[in-house]
């Protein structure tokens, strides 16, 4: 419990920070966007290119991402079906894109490396990665076609590949097959550019915890329309998660304990936050962004559950 304590402490303390600094605008939009830039484009990839240049590959890691994509690809079709087959409960046109996808760059690495440490980040990026080539190539095209937007094939591959976390995903990984990691850290750029790194690497949680809690407003909603979408994808993402952990375990032949913990807290993790971007309707906007609050408050508990275990 003690052990649980110390753990937790600080992420409330810091998610607590960023709700306090909301409420008394100690910060404006423009300083939270210069941190969310600071993260994504700087800090996170930086924690990514370590994490995957010093990671253990194997071949078998290749069914994971396809078991997770097929994860992803399968809960936006059910998001579909129930939106079409029961309107009364789920009548919002992006439904499917609610009860898809995880906030795996914002919250999951910010939380998981908080509670188990970067160097645990490789295991949970390995789940993550099938996740990513989704959101880029299914998730983002279909939010942009039900927006009435034109999907431009060129304009998403280009954008997928300019992408900062991307970009330090595949250096990451050149770097480990190649074996040249250590040896570019011997050189004075590299070690250079590792130092940097080392010291990077430590502010990139915090930063998005305090981000986290700055971005958090809560309004009351319709108990029945929190408990279909929030309750109805929790129990979806549990049923046909477990049973993709279960394959992944299966073919993979991974056995590592972590890596069940890592994919317990991929599945835990809430809708993208992107969601309220790709909708111009104003009220179902708003309505998705509170829906995407109580998506993470529930994503709290589920990880505090999974310390205590």
């Amino acid at each position: 419990m003690t052990q649980l304590i110390e753990r937790l402490f600080p992420i409330v303390l810091l998610i607590a920070i960023g709700v306090f600094a909301r409420k008394k605008n100690l910060f404006d939009e423009k300083l939270i966007e210069g941190l969310k830039t600071i993260i994504v484009k700087i800090a996170l990839p930086a924690v990514l290119f370590g994490a995957f240049a010093t990671a253990t590959l194997q071949m078998g890691y290749l069914w994971i991402f396809v078991f997770v994509f097929f994860l992803c690809s399968l809960l936006y079709g059910i998001g579909e079906f129930l939106n079409r087959k029961l309107s009364i409960l789920f009548p919002e046109r992006f439904t499917a894109g609610f009860f898809t996808g995880f906030e795996f760059g914002m919250i999951g690495v910010g939380l998981y490396s908080a509670i188990w440490g970067v160097e645990q980040l490789p295991t949970i990026m390995l789940i993550g990665f099938g996740h990513e080539i989704f959101i880029w190539f299914v998730y983002v095209p279909l939010l942009e076609n039900k927006g009435v937007n034109t999907f431009d094939l060129k304009k998403t591959m280009t954008a997928f590949l300019k992408t900062p976390t991307i970009i330090a995903i595949f250096i990451g990984i050149v770097f480990n097959l190649t074996n040249i990691y250590v040896p570019f850290g011997n050189t004075i750029i590299g070690s250079g550019i590792y130092s940097t790194m080392s010291m990077i690497t430590p502010l990139t949680s915090p930063l998005i915890l305090i981000v986290i809690g700055y971005s958090m407003t809560f309004k009351s909603m319709g108990t029945k329309k929190v408990l279909a979408y929030v309750g109805g994808r929790t129990l979806l993402v549990g049923i046909f998660g477990a049973l993709t952990l279960y394959l992944s375990l299966l073919v993979s032949g991974i056995r590592e304990p972590m890596f069940v913990i890592s994919f317990i807290a991929f599945l835990l993790l809430p809708p993208p936050y992107i969601l309220p971007l790709y909708i111009s309707d104003q009220r179902e906007s708003e309505f998705f962004s509170q829906m995407l609050v109580y998506g993470t408050l529930v994503s709290f508990v589920g990880y505090i559950i999974l310390m205590s275990l």
